[in-house]
């Protein structure tokens, strides 16, 4: 029966239902509309139902007046209001509000609503009914610091931001690139860990700088060590972390950057503040030059490699442990340049019979190849005594095999490259001082790279500008050397390269020739 307010009506079991009369205007357009609008409030207590009917009977007014021209919408909007009311009714935090009812709307239903509840008149009249001054209760205050975000901003849920980054960067990743993994395994977690899911139009720089405060003091290996697996990131960050069990400085780094990255993104894109990655600029400032991160192995040092046991009587179980410290050592290419070679890329230059390694990305769908970036592709002529050892010899046999890598025993893995297991062996036996004898700090298979370069520099003084094309590096010095200078030929460099032979530490004619 209808109670006297003309807004209520109550059914025979006691519950209070709204119910407003469809404006006549909008009933011509859309026949299919009912003549009331009717929903339940869901309580028998007719003073709360009064009030809620109050609230939607004045933004019913207010809607019809203002927002809507469309029927359908209309009826829709009126329909996402009540339940809105409900929901901030039940769920009484605003992660519960915002699980089980706002994230449960389309894009659309965000729209109308959003429209909806602008606020003019609703915001007076969600008072607490005992003040005069209009109270907002703290559930709906931050409903409306959401919508309030959505509209300010072109704001979408985080989550859906992260999707957009990724669609929209991985095209310029290589096609085998571990970026895509890193932001969803790590960089967004940690994110998504301080903000929750919220809109990006609400991301503030009070997140970024806890963003960057955590990523200051988190340990290494967080999920797998029982320590702190177990903890949250909040619990952790109350912790006294040593600094030698925090993650690394270059590691931190990375961290900042991608989110960076991230939020440069949001901010071109109109979805949050363009200042937002201020905050993570020149954070971790180096202390060391680059040329000092990574140690050049010591004459002595190449002498225990090249001139050990296993080069002497050749003892290395498998191809690769022969050929790819030498190939590093007399090309100064990186480590899986060399492991990727495939048996094309091992060649004569047309124009000048040299052999060459042709260093590419070639096919990278399906050679899974890749460079460190795509111009470090590039010809590199194969050293002398590479060739005196029996390179090309030990090339022709894979080739009449029909052998597609040039070392297939190095198998491809979930990191992206060829060279791991190569890179592991090579530290278990070469920067190992139980084995070599090598205890020079500092050093890595990168090291043998490092050597070449040294040797052209200080012992050749080469220019870095001559052979930075042919060791995969952009020339130093600025925009206007790296823009308009052009490498030398590879007649050149191949003469150049030919001086490089470390007759100082090495004795290649001790090493056994490849058979």
């Amino acid at each position: 029966m209808p109670t006297s307010a003309t807004f209520l009506y109550r059914n025979k079991y006691g519950i209070f239902y709204f119910q407003r009369r469809i404006p006549e205007s909008l009933q011509l357009r859309n026949t299919a509309l009912p003549v009331l609008f009717r929903k339940s409030l869901r309580t028998r207590d007719p003073r709360l139902a009064a009030r809620l009917a109050r609230k939607m009977s004045v933004m019913f007014d207010e809607l019809a007046a203002r927002y809507f021209t469309s029927a359908t919408s209309f009826a829709e909007a009126l329909d996402l209001l009540a339940r809105s009311n409900e929901a901030s009714g039940i769920y009484q935090e605003w992660d519960d509000f915002e699980t089980r009812f706002w994230l449960t709307l389309n894009e659309e239903q965000h729209h109308l609503i959003n429209v909806a509840d602008r606020w003019a008149q609703a915001k007076r009249l969600l008072t607490t009914g005992q003040s005069d001054s209009p109270q907002v209760p703290p559930i709906l205050a931050q409903f409306l610091e959401t919508l309030q975000a959505k509209k300010e901003h072109n704001s979408i849920k985080l989550s859906e931001a992260f999707l957009r980054f990724i669609e929209d960067k991985q095209q310029n990743w290589r096609p085998n690139s571990d970026q895509k993994k890193i932001f969803e395994d790590e960089i967004f977690p940690l994110l998504m860990e301080i903000t929750g899911e919220i809109y990006t139009g609400q991301l503030a720089s009070e997140h970024i700088t806890s963003y960057k405060s955590a990523v200051l003091k988190l340990p290494k290996n967080r999920r797998k060590m029982a320590l702190y697996r177990s903890l949250s990131l909040s619990e952790i960050l109350t912790l006294k972390i040593p600094e030698d069990s925090q993650l690394s400085p270059t590691t931190k780094t990375n961290y900042l950057n991608r989110l960076k990255a991230f939020l440069v993104f949001l901010g071109q894109n109109g979805y949050a503040n363009e200042k937002l990655h201020l905050p993570l600029i020149n954070v971790i400032k180096k202390t060391t030059r680059q040329s000092d991160e990574r140690s050049a192995f010591t004459d002595s040092d190449l002498n225990k490699l090249f001139n050990s046991e296993d080069y002497i009587k050749g003892r290395h179980s498998a191809p690769f442990k022969y050929w790819v410290p030498l190939i590093a050592l007399l090309s100064g290419a990186r480590l899986n340049e060399i492991c990727q070679l495939h048996i094309v890329d091992i060649c004569k230059d047309s124009e000048t019979g040299f052999w060459v390694f042709d260093f590419n990305q070639n096919d990278a769908e399906v050679t899974l190849k890749r460079l460190k970036k795509p111009y470090h592709k590039r010809l590199v002529p194969i050293h002398p005594i590479l060739i005196d050892l029996g390179f090309i010899k030990f090339f022709e046999k894979m080739k009449k095999k029909e052998a597609t890598r040039l070392f297939p025993e190095l198998p491809y893995t979930k990191d992206g490259n060829y060279g791991d297991k190569a890179q592991k062996w090579f530290n278990n036996t070469y920067t190992n001082s139980l084995n070599c004898g090598i205890s020079t700090r500092k050093t890595s298979f990168h090291s043998l790279r490092h050597n070449f370069i040294t040797y052209l520099t200080t012992k050749l003084n080469v220019p870095e500008i001559v052979f930075a094309h042919y060791v995969g590096q952009t020339a130093q010095g600025g925009v206007t050397t790296a823009r308009y200078s052009k490498p030398v030929g590879i007649i050149e460099i191949n003469n150049l390269f030919k001086r490089i032979n470390y007759s100082a530490c090495i004795d290649f004619k001790k090493i056994r020739k490849w058979t």
